[in-house]
């Protein structure tokens, strides 16, 4: 049984969005699996591009320059 949401938002409009987030939905249930995970969370994936992520940096981390990756607790 899954109990775990996993929410999939894209910064611009693509064509692939549906199977982009059918991969993204693979690999974070994957994750979650592989870590033996068994209480309920939220996962929260923000497909973007360097405009968008340095954005976010910016806000809340002070730093003017986008990353392939960010995470917060």
């Amino acid at each position: 049984m899954k109990n775990h949401k996993i929410n999939i938002t894209f910064a611009c409009f693509s064509l692939h969005q549906l199977t982009v987030s059918s991969i993204i939905r693979k690999c974070v249930d994957e994750a979650i699996a592989a870590e033996g995970i068994q209480i309920p969370c939220e996962i929260n994936v923000l497909v973007t591009d360097d405009n968008g992520i340095r954005a976010i940096n910016s806000a809340s981390r002070g730093k003017d320059a986008p990353t392939d990756v960010l995470s917060f607790p």
